[in-house]
């Protein structure tokens, strides 16, 4: 099945590639949490906590700062995403521990991104309006299920137009309506991407859980890094896309 495939396909290339990984992703998460720790020194955040409520969140002065930090840890993801892009899909490999800083290309994504959200805004809209009225009559396990089901179908036009953003990261154009057309075709594909992406997030999810409960306060030491490789590995199913349906890539 060609969707099992393309998840195989990205969740090895970040496995082989770990070293590139390291390179291109290091400096940016380590000025975000050089943020974070600004932040817990200064007393503008406190915590850990407890197991769900790993910070305890200030309102007033506070605001503003973790605003910018926000913002911060924005661009930082932004500059780690585009630099993947580039280095899968151009081979522009990392030189030293210092990865380059396309400032035109990050601003760009960020720009698609909006547009891509935009276009999926209608949609989202409409199953909110359609769950909003069933979250307070089904268990959670029953609720989690449903929402699944229900946003597979988005998960799947989300695909079909995300695709445009590995273009945007390595300079070239492609329109949200060339997007559609590439991956035309690419239904059930698609579909089985999404269940496999959804179910693997509901584990990651759940090993969270577990260990929050056996280590609470520093589980995030595990799951910060599990979740920093979960989510190159999401970047690197839009590369796949982009390779198969666009540029005619082998899943190889």
């Amino acid at each position: 099945m060609k969707g099992w495939n393309i998840f195989l396909h990205s969740l090895n290339m970040v496995l082989r590639n770990w070293k590139e990984a390291l390179q291109i992703g290091l400096l940016p998460v380590a000025i975000i949490a050089a943020a974070v720790v600004v932040l817990l020194m200064t007393g503008i955040i406190a915590g850990p906590t407890d197991q769900n409520m790993p910070f305890n969140f200030p309102s007033g002065g506070g605001i503003l700062s973790m605003f910018l930090t926000s913002l911060l840890a924005c661009f930082c993801i932004l500059w780690v995403v585009v630099n993947w892009h580039s280095f899968v899909l151009k081979e522009e490999y990392p030189q030293g521990w210092v990865p380059p800083l396309p400032t035109k290309r990050i601003f760009g994504y960020l720009l698609q991104s909006i547009v891509v959200s935009l276009c999926l805004l209608p949609v989202s809209i409409v199953l909110v309006m359609f769950i909003v009225p069933i979250v307070s009559t089904v268990d959670a396990t029953t609720l989690l299920v449903v929402l699944t089901l229900i946003y597979l179908p988005v998960y799947m036009i989300a695909y079909r137009l995300l695709i445009t953003l590995p273009a945007t990261a390595i300079g070239e154009q492609l329109s949200i309506s060339e997007a559609w057309t590439a991956t035309k075709g690419s239904s059930g594909t698609l579909l089985v991407l999404s269940i496999v992406m959804s179910l693997a997030s509901v584990l990651i999810n759940q090993i969270e859980t577990v260990l929050n409960n056996a280590m609470q306060g520093s589980a995030f030491l595990i799951t910060a890094p599990l979740y920093a490789i979960w989510g190159l590995v999401g970047v690197s199913v839009l590369t796949t896309l982009y390779g198969h349906y666009v540029q005619g890539r082998p899943l190889d």
